[in-house]
């Protein structure tokens, strides 16, 4: 096959001769010539099957081993600049909490949580939500993961709708998949181009579609109870949550001195 395509370069020897041979050609040699390239490419290319998106990428004991990697740079640079005296504390529970965590991101089939949905990170604040997802997300994009996802603080997320007339930041906020901190710490309308909207609703129910099309995850971090949710969003709103997420109770009192 190679040998045909480079006789057939000699042969023409220059772009304007190949230029009046493609116009010669008939449509069955167009065709042919067609299946002949896939045939090509297909020869040059390892054959790769789609692959499940939730099948394990890589075994728990090296995520783990990763993962404790990520824990100690952290520690690190805490102590060097906010937290001379940091460390990582970690209870019986907590450990239990972080095994399933790291076992959701990599699709470990023996993890409690169900690896389609996303998570709903829920406890009292100082239990180490936030700092353990914001860990998380590194882990994942430095492994390259097929749950990578991006982290937001909807707090901020507000203060910027509610001083920008003109912002426009929902279009970033429903793609790809992402981890929402402080969810329900902020609530109302803000400005969308001179229109009010309710950002977390908004968020919702874009990510919502997102999800049913494309298995887009979304991960939330609060301090809100579903009943709480109910109460501030809406009773469908907050049913959209729980198809979109497994309840994670983060149990324990605050670890900040």
């Amino acid at each position: 096959m190679r040998d045909s395509i480079r006789q057939l370069a000699a042969k023409l020897g220059n772009s304007d001769q190949l230029e009046i041979a493609e116009k010669t050609k008939t449509p069955a040699q167009i065709e042919a010539e067609i299946i002949y390239g896939r045939l090509l490419v297909m020869a040059d290319s390892p054959q790769i099957g789609k692959r499940n998106l939730f099948e394990q990428e890589i075994d728990y004991s090296t995520a783990c081993d990763e993962f404790r990697e990520l824990r100690i740079e952290r520690a690190l640079a805490k102590r060097k600049t906010t937290k001379p005296d940091f460390f990582w504390g970690f209870t019986d529970y907590d450990k239990d909490i972080i095994e399933q965590l790291i076992k959701y991101f990599i699709n470990d089939p023996t993890c409690k949580l169900t690896l389609h949905k996303g998570l709903w990170i829920l406890g009292k604040p100082g239990v180490g939500k936030t700092e353990i997802l914001q860990l998380l997300s590194v882990f994942c994009h430095r492994l390259r993961l097929r749950k990578q996802f991006g982290f937001v603080n909807l707090s901020e997320e507000y203060d910027i709708a509610r001083n920008e007339k003109n912002c426009d930041r929902l279009p970033m906020l429903v793609q790809k998949n992402k981890c929402f901190d402080e969810f329900l710490q902020e609530t109302g309308d803000v400005n969308s181009f001179g229109n009010k909207i309710d950002l977390n609703k908004a968020i919702i129910a874009a990510r919502y579609i997102k999800n049913q099309k494309h298995g887009q995850l979304t991960h939330f971090i609060s301090n809100k109870t579903p009943e709480e949710c109910e109460q501030l969003l809406s009773a469908h709103i907050s049913d959209r949550i729980m198809e979109l997420c497994t309840i994670v109770q983060w149990e324990g009192e605050s670890k900040r001195k």
